[in-house]
């Protein structure tokens, strides 16, 4: 099979884009500011997979999406999905980033509840975008799997008519 060759113009160009975004001074104004905000593990990979998933439109909306649900969490974003009640849920009411809803949240903490409670394994993956993030997170936050949002209706849920 023969040998690939990548285009010199192209090397130069994914080069830039590596200065650019693998960089701590990025950090400040992206949404992966939100985990670094924090030093537990969990809390990390929580707080990153929420920004993930809001992580369609502006940065400052999705950093400000994000802030406002760790601020519903107080804070303890590990804590909260292993320790909140259904009254605590109620906050999240009036939580929406663009077409994200409230009902998309409630399946989404079901989701991560039913992870947590079925993993509680957090353990260092060993993928290449990890290995290019070291420069600027020396500890990764960890990885755990999350199940289909569709195969687990939370409790409770309102239904969209």
């Amino acid at each position: 099979m023969a040998k690939r060759r990548y285009s010199p113009a192209l090397k130069e160009l994914l080069d830039e884009k590596v200065e650019q975004f693998n960089n701590p001074d990025f950090i400040g104004d992206d949404p992966i500011s939100i985990p670094h905000r924090f030093s537990r593990l969990q809390d990390r990979e929580i707080t990153g997979f929420w920004a993930a998933m809001l992580a369609w439109g502006q940065r400052k909306t999705i950093i400000k999406s994000a802030d406002t649900l760790v601020n519903l969490m107080d804070n303890a974003p590990y804590d909260f999905i292993l320790h909140h009640t259904e009254k605590d849920r109620a906050r999240f009411s009036h939580f929406k980033h663009r077409t994200f809803q409230y009902t998309d949240t409630l399946y989404f903490w079901n989701s991560c509840n039913i992870t947590i409670a079925n993993t509680r394994v957090w353990k260092m993956p060993s993928c290449n975008a990890c290995r290019l993030m070291q420069p600027i997170q020396k500890q990764h936050s960890g990885v755990f799997t999350i199940y289909s949002l569709a195969s687990h209706t939370p409790p409770n849920a309102p239904v969209n008519t």
